[in-house]
């Protein structure tokens, strides 16, 4: 039974990390703070890069406060952390829309992170699947499409796209032999906990006839005594 336990844990916690969007927000404050520190170090003055790390801690605090309200209803619970897996997608397209785009904001990290991070952390890290994979990796393709237009970087993004989607498609795999095995050791508990309850039921009934047999018994021997008395 220990051993069944932790293993149920140990599933339910897999699920959990697959499945909330607390892990997403959390890796992307810690890899957009470590690029702004980078850019610091590398400019030798304070990055505007730090917008991100910034909006992914707002993004945290809103979503950990939100959460608490909600409860325990696990439909509830889904789709507040579908919303907000989508809204890290989103935030990282605004981000690349407002720094590079509208204020001009460039540093050279930006060829690393648009075509490399930010792809990785929407396929493997958000995405929940490959058609979610292939959703975010092609809009973030019509985004940074001025990166895109050489044939080298073209193919390079398309190449890591298909790593990225296959990736995902694995996840999602994992995640639902994870759900089914779940579902499948929580099934076996209960046929065996109603096994122990039957097998419990039937050792007192068996004990409740051998009980009444030895009844039966003394009784038949009391009568035949009386037979031999009376004979």
């Amino acid at each position: 039974m220990r051993d069944s336990r932790e293993m149920r844990e140990d599933l339910r916690s897999t699920l959990k990390l697959v499945e909330s969007a607390q892990g997403p927000i959390l890796v992307a404050f810690l890899i957009s703070g470590w690029l702004a520190i980078v850019d610091t170090l590398m400019r030798g003055r304070a990055s505007f890069v730090f917008l991100g790390p910034i909006a992914n801690l707002i993004n945290l605090g809103v979503y950990t406060r939100t959460r608490a309200g909600i409860g325990e209803s696990k439909d509830k619970l889904s789709r507040h952390d579908t919303i907000f897996r989508y809204w890290e997608v989103a935030t990282g397209s605004i981000y690349v829309l407002v720094c590079d785009y509208a204020l001009n904001l460039h540093s050279p990290l930006d060829r690393d992170a648009f075509c490399f991070h930010l792809p990785t952390f929407y396929g493997v890290v958000v995405a929940q699947n490959h058609r979610e994979a292939s959703v975010f990796l092609l809009g973030h393709a019509v985004i940074i499409l001025p990166m895109l237009l050489s044939v080298h970087h073209a193919f390079g993004y398309l190449q890591h796209c298909c790593m990225l989607v296959a990736a995902a498609w694995m996840k999602h795999k994992l995640a639902y032999t994870a759900a089914r095995s779940l579902a499948l050791l929580e099934e076996h508990e209960k046929l065996q906990s109603n096994f122990h309850a039957q097998s419990s039921k039937c050792k007192v009934q068996e004990q409740e006839l051998a009980s009444k047999s030895n009844e039966y018994e003394e009784m038949s021997r009391l009568a035949e005594e009386v037979v031999g008395i009376l004979a």
